[in-house]
């Protein structure tokens, strides 16, 4: 009887864990994407203006933190991302600076983490090759 309970709390702990973990994957960082080169022409502070209006589109918070550097922050009820942006003329990265309940460890981070930030990457091509092609 005692063998029994003891199995079966360790297949439920193992359970757990497996489950736990399958929540997680690599992170997924931004690494010098190219920006479309009808928008390289552009002023380097209107690439940051259309960078930050697509994460509001995508309801981060996007803060200037510098020339070429951008803060966002996604509060999604109790998951916090916080990246960095980085971008120039020719290109943009992005990547995890912190998180709170992504389970953040050893290069990995909750799945919904990388969807955001996929999701962010389409919405700043969009935006910027959208800017990059409109008539002045």
């Amino acid at each position: 009887m005692f063998v029994r309970k003891g199995l079966a709390a360790l297949l439920i702990v193992s359970a757990v864990i497996m489950v736990s973990a399958c929540r997680t994957r690599p992170v997924y960082n931004v690494q010098d994407h190219p920006i479309p080169a009808a928008t390289q022409r552009l002023p380097l502070d209107q690439i940051g203006q259309t960078i930050m209006q697509a994460g509001r589109l995508r309801h981060w918070r996007m803060d200037p933190a510098g020339p070429g550097q951008i803060t966002g922050i996604l509060d999604d009820r109790e998951h916090e991302a916080v990246i960095n942006i980085t971008y120039s003329q020719q290109a943009y990265s992005i990547t995890l600076a912190a998180s709170t309940n992504l389970h953040q460890e050893d290069g990995e981070v909750h799945k919904k983490y990388n969807r955001w930030i996929r999701q962010l990457e389409k919405t700043i091509d969009d935006r910027l090759s959208a800017v990059g092609y409109s008539p002045r």
